[in-house]
């Protein structure tokens, strides 16, 4: 639009990458001789790395027009692939042929050292380039050191160049990456332009473009680096603006003001609010804090947080129903008075755990079983007769009697005797100082830690948690059902002789999220599964995540059908991982098996989740 008026022929400041109009600034230079020297050098990699915009990818185009005759490039700009992808587009790239369908990574390998050891005879250097390399997973990456094995006695078959963002340096520098990092023989990393060599650029692209006239000023240059902090992507994008600005003002020069209006509109800072409304809201925001503080600590001893807390127990009620599971009350052991372990309860500074680390506050398996007192307790006050439907009790407005019988069965040996009862085992006569430990010696997994309810969904077994009452107390009870009913979901807690029941929203209102679960191990998987393994137990779980809803359709890139655990298992592995919050690794931990069994149904024992959810 503005070309005409300028005089000029094309865009001087597209953001697409044109070698013409590359800047040879000093630091450009030196990242051009690194790539020449990684073309024509006999080994290893070559790595340079910049951040987003400063010109990687113009720099590489500008290499691929000076490369010698006798050079044969691959290179890939699209890196999120598989490795078996990979290999199949590295051998597109160098027109090397392989029969429709291959999969084996193997297969791959001999094809491209065949054709590699023809080419090094025929005196070719191939050369393979990765752009976007921050995007290649650490197995992509492993796979790629792999390529570097193709050599001869004197000299690699293949010289390698990853181009990406300081993403990628970060990645290598992992201590499972050293193998990769050490394999680097040349580094670079191209910084931002400082303000005399972004003047020279502004300068030099409306040069290359037809205009020899100064159009920006000196003031209008300093407004664009300021905005831009050195980084060409960005110069070229304010520049374009304010380029359309001054046609449509029908100014020949841009100073300063119409810079910085240029600036703040590509970067979205353009009529945002005034600084005394900055003020304001920073005011805002230190009183909030002021509060928040006072609350928390607490300084004066004026009882601000007992207070707050009986306020949010008024406005976060907790519906609760008063279930009795029998008319005969069990004789549940209680903790002795003087023996009950120390509970802290999670604080503002004190972040609950991470879902699977072990939460020592809330569960102590450190701690062994404390001495315990078998008495009958009172029956919970329960519903007349001739209602059809349980009572509903709100826990903050509860009768005192009400909070006082939990109380009396809510300890956590009560628990664990509920939780050890619905596995057919005796807590308090199993060998062992901790819970764990007394469920191994039953033949038993024992899991415990941090998770929330859709954690408690996918392990899909009873589990002992604890929750604060509206008067502070922690209870410890065993989820013992989660259904559907005409509000949302109700979760059922169980503390042996009675129950409760309350919305999930409640209860997690109240739940610091610990968890202590008990589960039996599939018969046939009886080791931690990654890729790579194979046998009747991937098989196995091939059908496990399938019925839990991630069927692996895909044929492996091996070969070797069901039995081998292939890049796409571990894919599902990690959608799985990432979908239940836990550790994306792709390995069949114990943990995850525990997951995909609840989420499958097939516990081998009492599941919680009643109908669909």
């Amino acid at each position: 639009m503005y070309q005409d008026y300028f005089g000029i022929s094309e865009n001087p400041f597209s953001i697409i990458p044109d070698p013409h109009y590359l800047f040879m600034s000093q630091r450009h230079q030196e990242a051009l001789a690194h790539l020449l020297y990684g073309v024509s050098d006999s080994g290893g990699f070559v790595l340079l790395t910049g951040e987003v915009g400063t010109g990687k990818t113009t720099l590489c185009r500008a290499l691929l027009e000076q490369l010698p005759e006798n050079t044969d490039v691959a290179l890939i700009l699209n890196p999120k692939l598989t490795e078996a992808e990979l290999l199949a587009t590295i051998c597109d790239e160098m027109r090397i042929p392989y029969p429709l369908g291959t999969k084996s990574l193997k297969d791959y390998f001999d094809f491209m050292n065949h054709h590699l050891l023809r080419a090094h005879a025929m005196g070719r250097n191939p050369v393979l380039m990765i752009d976007e390399a921050q995007c290649l997973s650490p197995e992509v990456l492993e796979l790629v050191r792999l390529l570097t094995n193709l050599e001869t006695s004197e000299k690699k078959l293949l010289q390698i160049i990853l181009v990406g963002q300081p993403e990628l340096s970060h990645t290598l520098a992992l201590a499972k990456m050293r193998q990769t990092s050490q394999r680097i023989t040349a580094r670079y990393h191209l910084s931002p332009l400082t303000l005399s060599e972004s003047r020279a650029y502004i300068e030099h692209r409306l040069k290359v473009a037809g205009l020899d006239t100064r159009v920006f000023t000196r003031g209008g240059v300093a407004a664009v680096h300021k905005a831009s902090h050195g980084v060409p992507r960005l110069i070229n994008s304010i520049c374009d603006r304010a380029l359309l600005a001054a046609y449509v003002e029908g100014k020949r020069e841009i100073d300063s003001k119409l810079a910085k209006r240029a600036s703040g509109e590509v970067l979205g800072t353009y009529g945002q609010v005034s600084g005394k409304s900055a003020w304001t809201s920073l005011a805002l925001a230190l009183t909030l804090t002021g509060v928040l503080f006072l609350g928390v600590f607490d300084p004066y001893h004026w009882s601000l947080h007992e207070k707050l807390g009986r306020t949010l127990a008024l406005v976060l009620p907790s519906p609760v129903t008063d279930v009795i599971e029998s008319d005969e009350p069990q004789n549940v052991p209680e903790m002795a008075p003087e023996a009950a372990p120390e509970v802290v309860s999670p604080s503002p500074s004190q972040p609950l755990s991470e879902p699977g680390q072990i939460s020592d506050a809330i569960l102590p398996d450190a701690l062994p079983p404390q001495p315990s007192t078998i008495e009958a307790e009172p029956e919970l006050n329960s519903p007349t007769a001739e209602s059809d439907t349980p009572e509903i009790v709100d826990i903050s407005k509860a009768e005192s009697t009400l909070i006082g019988d939990l109380g009396k069965v809510g300890s956590l040996d009560s628990a664990l005797v509920t939780l050890f009862k619905q596995w057919g085992q005796d807590y308090l006569a199993l060998d062992g100082l901790t819970p764990c430990q007394k469920a191994r010696s039953a033949g038993l997994m024992c899991e415990q830690g941090q998770t929330n309810i859709t954690g408690i969904k996918a392990m899909n077994r009873p589990q002992v948690v604890s929750f604060t009452m509206p008067d502070g107390e922690l209870l410890y009870g065993v989820v013992s059902t989660i259904e559907k009913d005409l509000v949302g979901e109700s979760i059922t807690i169980d503390f042996g002789d009675r129950a409760i029941a309350m919305q999930t929203l409640a209860f997690g209102l109240r739940w610091p999220g610990d968890y202590l679960i008990l589960w039996k191990a599939n018969d046939i998987i009886q080791r931690p599964l990654a890729f790579g393994d194979q046998g009747q137990d991937v098989v196995e779980l091939r059908r496990l995540l399938a019925k839990a809803g991630y069927p692996d359709n895909a044929a492996d890139a091996s070969g070797q059908g069901s039995v081998f655990f292939g890049p796409s298992l571990r894919d599902k592995i990690r959608l799985f991982q990432l979908d239940h919050n836990l550790d994306s690794d792709g390995v069949v931990t114990p943990q995850t098996l525990l997951h995909i069994t609840g989420v499958a149904g097939e516990t081998f024992g009492k599941t919680i989740i009643l109908g669909d959810m």
